[in-house]
């Protein structure tokens, strides 16, 4: 390898994370399953309608209720919205969520924690297969031939 005397050439990092990286991620995923379980905690079951839960909460709420930061009930919110497991408003701080499925996953992390991403993603095939998919018309860029279905519609007779 060719390298000037004077360059600087950072040294190679292992693609294996870190002590520090993994108790980092350790501590920051038993975060995530406080803020879920202060999350389910704070709305009563029997206002439940049809086995969805929603209200409005505060993050100072959540942090206080699950014993973390407000930084760390921030990045419980976005991972639990990522995964489909809640839904936030944050103009209203409104959160909903599915009851039944949040007991699954808590019961699941006190069982066997590492079956909770079996889950999680059972869960994300089956909520993004049931979406609606968006069906935007195509138009023809200009200048660019258009096929003739669209060109024979697109010329009045």
């Amino acid at each position: 390898m060719n390298v000037k005397p004077n360059s600087y050439t950072p040294p190679r990092r292992s693609s294996k994370p870190s002590r520090a990286e993994i108790e980092t991620m350790q501590r920051r995923r038993v975060e995530h399953f406080r803020v879920l379980a202060a999350i389910a905690d704070r709305f009563p079951k029997d206002s439940d309608i049809d086995g969805r839960a929603s209200g409005a909460v505060s993050v100072a709420e959540l942090a206080k209720r699950a014993g973390v930061s407000g930084k760390a009930v921030g990045r419980a919110l976005k991972h639990w919205q990522q995964w489909r497991v809640l839904w936030v408003h944050w103009r209203r701080e409104q959160i909903r969520f599915e009851r039944t499925l949040v007991e699954i996953l808590l019961a699941a992390w006190a069982d066997n924690p590492r079956s909770v991403a079996s889950l999680l993603q059972e869960h994300r095939a089956k909520r993004e297969a049931a979406a609606p998919q968006p069906r935007v018309p195509k138009t023809p860029l200009i200048g660019h031939p258009q096929t003739t279905e669209t060109a024979s519609a697109a010329t009045p007779s």
